[in-house]
Formats: structure tokens, C-alpha cells, sequence
């Protein structure tokens, strides 16, 4: 359009930088030897059947970042991208289950260990009850964060695993720095309680839309009938009341 708002350039350029820091290989050994980003995303944060959307943001550090404080900025970076209250499930808090962190050019935390890397990245996020978006003071972290059962973390130190130049519709999108160094980066895929209110949104809109007959005659014609509309809706909800069990923020008095 023609309005000085985010055109469809910018927002699939949006998605595809999250998405690249997503997939992209940590080695350049990886892409041919049978291993994968999507088999270690499903084996860790999606490895519940019913719950395989997950959430993934990536934050850039330019190579002129202060020396010794790039993991830092790359964590607050990331917490800042994640939101803690879900507009779309009534201002209910965000729960993250799990997050696998995929880090590339960070060889001053690769050298302090894994354990400290995780520790300061829950700690940039305001610690773990915050990190867990946990509604009762804490009491639902159970001891997860910084353990295999909730976090993850990949990284490889050495600039082989950065990702390639991403030109996208912005300059925040590209993973280089102007000089053409290649930065720091820091993904994390994560399995949050937010996908439930955006699954709920995009059902309660298709069930309006069904209920009025919406292009239910194109669909007929293509061999999709009305009941099996209905019926896709209705696996949208079940899978949105799947994340909300997992992440325990279903309310059960709803059912009552």
C-alpha cells in the first residue's frame, strides 16, 4: 500500500529472519551430515505431539558491541522481543514450557560453559519466574529452569556457524554490520501459552465466517464440504486447549 506502514516486504522479511535463525545450520559440516535444526527442535521444545507451533525470535549483536557484553545484549534483545501478557487469551500471563537457545559467535560464554549461559539468559529475563511468565509467584517453576526438562542451548563460538547476509525490507533485518562483519546471534524457539489465544483468535474468526457461509461455495466446489470446515475448527480448539494444559493457565471453572 501506499501508507507509510510496514508493507508485505517488510513483514516476510520480519518472519524469515526469525525463521533463518531458526533452521540454518550451527556448522558447515551440518547441512550434509544428516542432522538438522527441525529434528533438534522436535526432539526438545516440540516433542509433545499435540503442541508443535512454537515461537522463535532472533536478536543480532553488531560486531561493535562492548567487548564482554554481547550475551547480555543479545538476551535482553530477546526477552524484549517476548511478551509477558497474552492480549489475544484475556491479558492471561505467557508460560514457556521450554526454549531451545541456538547461539552463534559467542566464544567468551562458550568458554564459561553452558550452565552459566543459560543462567544469565533467565536472569536477563527478570529470573525464572518471569522467564516461566509463572501467575503464581514462582511456585510453578519446579525447579526447571537451567535443567533438560525446559532449556536447551546450541552454540557454536566461532563465526563457520553465523548465519549468511539476510537482505531483507529493513536494516534490522540482515545479519551483518555495516563494515560487512559478521554478528553475533542468539535465536530461541520456544513453546509458550501465547499460541493459545492467537489459535483461539483464528477460530472464533473462521467459525463466524462459516456460520455466515463465507466462501463456503468456492470450498464445496473443490470437494471440502461445510461439515469439514466445522470439523477443523473444532481440531483448532482442541489443539489450543492442548497448549493450555500443557502450560497449566487452562482454566477449569470454564468447564464447570
Amino acid at each position: 500500500g501506499g501508507g507509510a506502514g510496514a508493507g508485505m516486504a517488510d513483514v516476510n522479511a520480519h518472519i524469515a529472519g526469525h525463521l533463518l535463525g531458526s533452521l540454518w545450520p550451527m556448522e558447515a559440516a551440518e547441512a550434509y551430515g544428516g542432522t538438522s535444526r527441525v529434528r533438534d527442535i522436535v526432539s526438545t521444545v516440540a516433542a509433545d505431539p499435540c503442541c508443535k507451533l512454537l515461537d522463535a525470535r532472533t536478536a543480532h549483536v553488531p560486531a561493535g558491541a562492548a567487548a564482554g557484553g554481547e550475551w547480555t545484549s543479545a538476551c535482553r534483545g530477546l526477552h524484549a522481543q517476548l511478551s509477558r501478557y497474552d492480549v489475544l487469551d484475556g491479558g492471561r500471563p505467557v508460560v514457556t514450557s521450554g526454549s531451545l537457545l541456538l547461539a552463534r559467535g559467542f566464544p567468551s560464554v562458550a568458554e564459561k560453559g553452558m550452565a552459566a549461559a543459560m543462567a544469565a539468559y533467565v536472569k536477563a529475563g527478570g529470573g525464572a519466574a518471569a522467564f516461566l511468565g509463572c501467575p503464581h509467584g514462582g511456585n510453578c517453576a519446579a525447579g526447571g529452569i537451567g535443567g533438560d526438562e525446559a532449556m536447551w542451548l546450541r552454540m557454536v563460538p566461532s563465526s563457520p556457524g553465523l548465519m549468511p547476509p539476510f537482505r531483507g525490507g529493513s536494516a534490522g533485518s540482515s545479519s551483518v554490520s555495516p563494515a560487512g562483519r559478521p554478528v553475533a546471534a542468539l535465536t530461541s524457539v520456544s513453546c509458550r501459552s501465547s499460541i493459545a489465544g492467537l489459535l483461539d483468535a483464528t477460530a472464533v474468526r473462521a467459525t463466524e465466517m462459516w456460520r455466515a457461509g463465507a466462501y463456503m461455495h468456492w470450498y464445496e466446489r473443490h470437494g471440502c464440504s461445510s461439515d469439514a470446515v466445522r470439523v477443523a475448527i473444532e481440531g483448532v480448539n482442541e489443539v489450543a486447549d492442548c497448549y493450555r494444559a500443557m502450560h497449566g493457565t487452562r482454566d477449569w471453572l470454564d468447564d464447570a
